[in-house]
């Protein structure tokens, strides 16, 4: 395959004992229709053959960069991504999930034409039970000047769930970034939600779109289920803690006063 420099994608892939879902996780990557990207697949320890798959997809595609460490969780692996990644937008995608093919062609539109900073687009999720959700179809283009902009940015849309606040129905401009990183998640419940309302707070322009071009599956061994089952308060009480420090230690004072209806 020829090496094409400067690639306009970053996309994430942390990966933990996921041997029965990765192979359509990364072929679906693998697979879009634009091919400007590198794929960071970080493998966190894991005990299954999760690791060689990656090594020989590796080996397969000059696009996929493998890194392995020992485990550390969620956040630490894509804390390891973000550190490494050199596209302009980031996307994560969680390695029991998969992209519809045409994802970053479709974004790719949106982001060329609108130069937005961040966008959502929709996802489709497959319970438990195989009923299929769909997310909010409504869409919106949003720009934030000021902090009052923001704050009804997050009381109208985001807290109201009319955007999903998970990292993977999400692109990322990596210049705006800076040192933003994943808090531990094995400390704190949705970190995902840590990671949004902080970088929405760099955001001057932001798009919502309907397509679903990811697909979401809750199975027993899956991480969101896993974490349902034991969330608490105080993990909870953590999270809006360390969105509140965020929030305070870059001096968004019209943000903290009202805090508490955040």
């Amino acid at each position: 395959m020829t090496v094409t420099t400067g690639r306009l994608f970053s996309i994430i892939v942390p990966v933990y004992n996921t041997e029965a879902f990765l192979v359509r996780c990364l072929d679906s990557i693998l697979d879009q229709t634009y091919g400007n990207f590198e794929l960071l697949a970080i493998d966190d320890g894991s005990t299954d053959n999760s690791g060689q798959i990656l090594d020989e997809y590796a080996h397969r595609d000059d696009r996929i960069r493998v890194f392995h460490q020992e485990n550390g969780g969620l956040s630490a692996a894509r804390n390891k991504g973000l550190d490494n990644a050199e596209g302009r937008y980031i996307c994560f995608v969680d390695s029991d999930d998969y992209m519809d093919v045409r994802q970053l062609e479709r974004v790719k539109g949106y982001l060329d034409d609108d130069d937005c900073e961040h966008l959502s687009f929709g996802s489709q999720t497959t319970g438990l039970d195989g009923q299929i959700i769909y997310d909010s179809p409504e869409e919106w283009s949003y720009s934030i000047d000021s902090e009052e902009d923001l704050y009804r940015f997050l009381m109208d849309h985001v807290l109201p769930g009319k955007m999903r606040r998970e990292v993977w129905s999400q692109i990322f401009n990596r210049s705006l970034l800076g040192d933003l990183r994943f808090v531990d998640n094995r400390i704190v419940y949705a970190e995902d939600f840590c990671f949004t309302l902080s970088y929405l707070s760099k955001v001057k322009r932001t798009r919502k779109i309907n397509d679903i071009l990811y697909y979401y599956e809750r199975h027993d061994d899956s991480l969101s289920v896993i974490k349902r089952n034991t969330v608490d308060i105080e993990r909870m009480v953590l999270c809006a803690g360390e969105i509140y420090r965020y929030y305070r230690e870059h001096s968004f004072e019209y943000i903290i006063e009202r805090f508490q209806l955040i």
